[in-house]
């Protein structure tokens, strides 16, 4: 009887790995070659959509302190000339989303006295003021914001919810949404995002990235310091796909930008450059 119940628990193991390794490959499928025939069949290409000396406004504004994510740092960006913001948007205790980094971040910058980085609910949240004067941003605001600049281009971070994205930002053609893992890029898709980027944070990343053949990816600078690296990047540029760095203290300097802006990366998320600061770094 043992030896039946051990070749049952066998062969049901046997079927359970063969059915996930076969929707392994099916997204796989779906993720490799699905994307580029979508890009295609509409004759899209986002690296198009960018120049070589585009700068995006990191955490809403420029400036100190990091990642105000406020509707003052967006306004103040889009003064400045920037054409492409982007914004950390977590969920509240209720389910509705804020304008925020992390909550500990939150917590310092509002003066609330704790240091948990456990989530407020939206109104309380929404109440807080940045800095003791601005308001953290809300998707009714960035609705209007896009509504109101045309050619604005807005990416979200931190959000996985993407039903509820396209829903609360419905721009599907000015709309980036980072993806920090190949199930949440295909899941993004899915939900009617055009444009998510695959975030390529560590090593293991730049394969997965290869791969896949994402034709957007958003880039930790840090991995520039490997010149093996800095020549994938490069094929990759060249190939069409369009790499945006992030990291402040190393892709902010003018050195980095000239190096590397327009060969092999398209954008720089840049917490300290304004576009015109920007023209004259050519």
């Amino acid at each position: 009887m043992r030896k039946w119940f051990i070749v049952s628990v066998l062969c049901v193991g046997i079927l359970a790995f063969g059915y996930i390794e076969d929707r392994r490959l099916i997204q796989r499928a779906d993720v490799k070659f699905f994307l580029p025939r979508e890009l295609e069949k509409n004759k899209e290409s986002l690296h198009g959509l960018y120049n070589s000396r585009i700068c995006i406004a990191h955490g809403g504004g420029l400036g100190v302190p990091r990642w105000r994510n406020t509707e003052e740092a967006v306004r103040q960006s889009l003064a400045q000339g920037f054409r492409a913001i982007e914004v950390d948007m977590l969920e509240c205790a209720d389910g509705q989303y804020i304008g925020v980094h992390d909550w500990e971040t939150f917590r310092r910058l509002t003066g609330n006295p704790e240091s948990a980085n456990e989530p407020f609910p939206f109104e309380y949240a929404a109440s807080q003021r940045v800095l003791g004067r601005e308001r953290p941003c809300t998707f009714e605001f960035l609705n209007s914001v896009m509504k109101e600049n045309e050619h604005l281009i807005m990416e979200i971070d931190k959000i996985t919810d993407y039903r509820y994205l396209v829903e609360k930002l419905p721009y599907p053609e000015r709309l980036l949404v980072v993806a920090y893992t190949a199930e949440n890029y295909l899941a993004a898709m899915r939900a009617g995002i055009r444009y998510p980027v695959f975030c390529v944070w560590e090593q293991e990343n730049i394969k997965q990235a290869e791969y896949y053949g994402f034709p957007i990816l958003g880039v930790n600078a840090a991995l520039y310091s490997s010149p093996e690296n800095v020549e994938i990047f490069r094929r990759l540029h060249e190939q069409g796909v369009t790499i945006l760095i992030i990291e402040a203290s190393i892709c902010d300097k003018p050195e980095f930008i000239r190096q590397h802006l327009g060969t092999t990366c398209s954008g720089i998320y840049t917490e300290k450059w304004t576009p015109e600061q920007f023209e004259m770094l050519k």
